[in-house]
């Protein structure tokens, strides 16, 4: 599968950062159909979201009625998730 147009939030974060910090989600790994599958077949009450970017997955977990927390660690995300933040 390919994908073009994709693009980086950041430059300067991009260069330190591990993944893919795709700005608007990234359609590889934003899946609501397997989310919404897995949430009613494991009966899913909370999710941890770990590296969570500008908070897309976890915006779409919460408004499924699932407890959400979510990590991120660039300032750049942070300080632009959809939601407000705890941070130092």
């Amino acid at each position: 599968m390919t994908i073009s147009g994709l693009q980086f939030v950041n430059s300067v974060d991009e260069e330190q950062h591990l993944g893919g910090n795709i700005a608007e989600g990234d359609p590889r790994t934003y899946a609501p159909s397997v989310w919404d599958y897995v949430i009613k077949r494991f009966a899913v009450k909370s999710v941890l979201d770990i590296g969570s970017g500008l908070g897309y997955a976890a915006d779409y977990f919460f408004n499924a009625g699932v407890k959400t927390l979510a990590v991120e660690g660039l300032t750049f995300n942070v300080n632009h998730s959809i939601y407000p933040a705890l941070h130092q």
